[in-house]
């Protein structure tokens, strides 16, 4: 475990990381929706039984997994209510952009998916395939606003 004593922790003043925890909360509940649609599709053969669907699943869990990482690691960040440049540099390189590439894998799988005739017509699928764009443009928000807020962070402590 590491000691904080070890870390110089600098604050922020006038930027609130509470709007990527918001974004964060935002994307849970995309997540939790788009989870029901993808679980209802699991009932489907033609579906479940394709490749490019299971591959779609396994990353779409890696990406899963990756943003809740990234949101306990938010939340113990506003909890100690300070910003350290280390912190959201691990934050945004170990799990942030790991969700994204995980995610972006499953749309290539998912639109795969959508090209196949046994899974074209199906509305659960041409509904996912549409309601997951949402969850692409948070999670590039949620990227731009850590990015900001690193070259924030660089630019004060290089003033200091």
């Amino acid at each position: 475990m590491v000691e904080l004593q070890n870390f110089h922790l600098a604050t922020f003043r006038g930027i609130e990381f509470n709007k990527v925890l918001i974004l964060m909360e935002l994307q849970n509940n995309y997540i939790s929706q788009l989870y029901k649609r993808v679980d209802s599709l699991g009932f489907d053969f033609n579906v479940s039984s394709n490749l490019e669907f299971k591959e779609f699943m396994t990353h779409f869990n890696l990406f899963i997994q990756n943003h809740a990482r990234s949101e306990g690691f938010s939340n113990a960040m506003e909890t100690i209510q300070v910003y350290n440049y280390t912190l959201l540099d691990k934050l945004l390189n170990s799990n942030v952009l790991v969700a994204a590439e995980e995610l972006e894998i499953a749309i290539v799988y998912l639109e795969m998916l959508v090209t196949q005739s046994q899974t074209r017509t199906n509305p659960q699928v041409v509904l996912l395939n549409q309601n997951i764009s949402i969850l692409e443009e948070t999670q590039l928000k949620i990227i731009e606003f850590l990015e900001g807020l690193l070259l924030l962070f660089r630019q004060t402590h290089l003033e200091n």
